[in-house]
This record gives C-alpha cells, sequence and structure tokens, in this order.
C-alpha cells in the first residue's frame, strides 16, 4: 500500500464541495480518491445502479435456466448480452492506469 501521508489544502465553494462529494459518490469513491484519478488524467465513471446488477442476477439466472433446460443456444445468447451488458459499464482500460 502507498504510504499517503502529504496532505493539500483547497479552499472551494460549498456548492463546489458538494458537487465533488456528490460526484465521488456516484463513483463510489471517496472524495480523496475520486480527486487523486481526476489529477492523474482519469475520469472515474458512475458506479453500476442498483437496477445493473438486478438485470444482471436476472439474465444470471435465465441463463442458468437455460442450460439445465439444455437449450444451449438461448444460453449462449443470454451470456454474449451479459458480456456486452457487463463491458458497457466496466470497459476494459487498455494503459493499465486504472
Amino acid at each position: 500500500m502507498r504510504n499517503r501521508n502529504t496532505h493539500i489544502n483547497v479552499r472551494t465553494t460549498p456548492l463546489e464541495k458538494a458537487r465533488f462529494e456528490l460526484n465521488a459518490e456516484r463513483c463510489g469513491l471517496s472524495v480523496s480518491e475520486f480527486l487523486r484519478k481526476l489529477a492523474n488524467g482519469y475520469k472515474p465513471p458512475p458506479a453500476p445502479t442498483k437496477e445493473y446488477f438486478d438485470l444482471a442476477r436476472l439474465l444470471s439466472d435465465m441463463y442458468a435456466d437455460f442450460r439445465i433446460t439444455g437449450e444451449d443456444v438461448y444460453a449462449k445468447l443470454i451470456a454474449d448480452t451479459l458480456l456486452k451488458l457487463q463491458s458497457t459499464i466496466a470497459p476494459v482500460k487498455s494503459n493499465g492506469n486504472n
């Protein structure tokens, strides 16, 4: 783990602070981590919503059901759909700097 022990004080308006906090929360990050990522040239995407996880769970259940019943064509279609869904939420980073 990195030894982060140097502080930076930044003055903001109450509105700017609220925006930092809201955007960090949307990304599932602390304000410090959110600002570190921005400073290093990475704009963190929003965290997936509950609806995303509900949909992924439903599709996973459908995939399992189709596999059990031997309907592999439908199982493959759902597996492909799940992979596409996942890639839209969490695309693979090519530069390795997440």
